[in-house]
């Protein structure tokens, strides 16, 4: 099966598209409200380009908490956002939905058990993404230092194994 994602992300950067980061380069696709970029590289990993000084940082297993900022918007709307990236730069747009690390993203919130983002990244998880998160979210139904609405809310959301 090949991998559209791939070819069209090499295409637009045989075409000169994109911009050189430390990391190498990368295509951006959403700005945040703290101007960050959202960017993408040839090989489909996803990026923070921080306006304020810091390095751009590269989505990873265990790093997913750096991007929590994009869990302030609302789903939808950063989804918007990645479609008219894509069409932008004439990437497959649903290919470019399912790459986004989203589950590693709630996934590094969720370790972190901090109230706030603890719900921010509860309410963005998809249901399809549920099952993914079914540990993370029992984990985080224990946090004696949550609301307790937070609590009951991930009660809600475990589904059966």
């Amino acid at each position: 099966m090949s991998d559209t994602l791939k070819q069209a992300l090499s295409i637009c950067f045989e075409g000169g598209g994109g911009e050189e980061t430390p990391l190498g380069r990368v295509l951006p696709l959403v700005t945040l409200e703290s101007d960050t970029r959202i960017a993408i590289d040839a090989e489909k990993r996803f990026y923070a380009l921080p306006t304020d000084g810091r390095a751009p940082m590269r989505c990873e297993p265990g790093s997913g908490y750096m991007f929590y900022e994009v869990l302030e918007s609302r789903r939808s709307h950063f989804e918007d956002q990645l479609c008219e990236a894509a069409r932008k730069h004439s990437l497959p747009e649903l290919d470019l939905l399912s790459a986004f690390p989203s589950v590693e993203i709630i996934r590094g919130v969720l370790e972190k058990n901090m109230a706030h983002t603890t719900r921010l990244a509860l309410l963005w998880a998809l249901p399809s993404e549920l099952r993914d998160l079914r540990s993370d979210i029992i984990k985080a139904s224990k946090a004696k230092h949550m609301p307790a609405a937070i609590l009951e809310l991930c009660e809600r959301l475990v589904v059966p194994e």
